[in-house]
């Protein structure tokens, strides 16, 4: 049984930038359950100013299956949208569906899903029936992506565990293992300056380069671009803190 650590996966504060806040006694911290055996999160917050709502629940468990997370409502009805705004991969897999005024995004984590249900809670006309407005997706979706990235690279760090630094000429790496997936994990900065990329932080990626070659690191992603190909790497890339975490086959696969 793996031990919970004391992490919070949604970072409250940046909502609350956006306007958006949850009640005082609201928590993010992964917690396990004896009962359903999971590691679940529930949090709602809520802008007053448009009526603003976001469902986020994050659920994980303590064994490795890829199927888990797959679309649990796909016989809703909805208008199906690419999955992110940037196009990047996030997770093992995800989808997303738009229905009314309400955007339904889910991710799989190789250990549970994402879903985070956001857009207007609707008001109510003098009739006394609900009236949900049409929403602008654009000025949702980049930054509802970076949230969901978040969450799932925050999850991912929770699993890690200090090993023994890897060496590459005369600088040591700080390393990780996942105590589920016994992947070898990198701290991504560190690894790249040892390895002489040079480094280029865009939105939710993070850009490297070497003779050349351009590496392309999303967060919370099984996936890399390596010039035009998308290689799989055998867990996703986490963060903590600012500092990011890459599993250790990044330096077979980015030569």
């Amino acid at each position: 049984m793996i031990t919970a650590q004391d992490i919070d996966i949604v970072d409250l504060p940046w909502l609350e930038q956006r306007g958006f806040r949850a009640r005082p006694e609201v928590r993010s911290t992964l917690r396990y359950n004896a009962r359903t055996k999971t590691y679940p999160v529930y949090v709602t917050v809520t802008r007053a100013s448009d009526r603003g709502i976001i469902d986020i629940h994050y659920e994980e468990t303590d064994r490795r299956d890829r199927m888990e997370g797959k679309p649990r409502v796909s016989a809703m009805i909805g208008d199906y949208t690419p999955p992110v705004a940037s196009g990047f991969p996030l997770g093992v897999d995800q989808y997303r569906f738009i229905k009314d005024a309400t955007s339904y995004q889910y991710v799989a984590t190789g250990y549970g899903y994402l879903g985070i249900t956001y857009g207007d809670s609707g008001g109510i006309s003098a009739k006394g029936s609900r009236v949900m407005a049409k929403q602008d997706w654009t000025q949702w979706d980049p930054w509802i992506e970076s949230l969901a990235r978040s969450i799932v690279a925050s999850a991912v760090f929770r699993r890690l565990d200090p090993d023994a630094p890897s060496r590459f000429g005369t600088v040591e790496v700080p390393a990780f293992r996942c105590r589920l997936s016994e992947t070898r994990f990198l701290k991504l900065r560190e690894w790249a300056i040892a390895r002489s990329y040079s480094i280029q932080a865009v939105e939710n990626a993070v850009r490297l380069s070497r003779n050349g070659v351009e590496v392309l690191i999303p967060l919370g992603s099984d996936r890399v671009k390596v010039g035009s190909r998308w290689v799989p790497l055998p867990d996703l890339v986490a963060e903590r803190n600012g500092s990011w975490y890459v599993p250790d086959e990044i330096d077979r696969i980015a030569r």
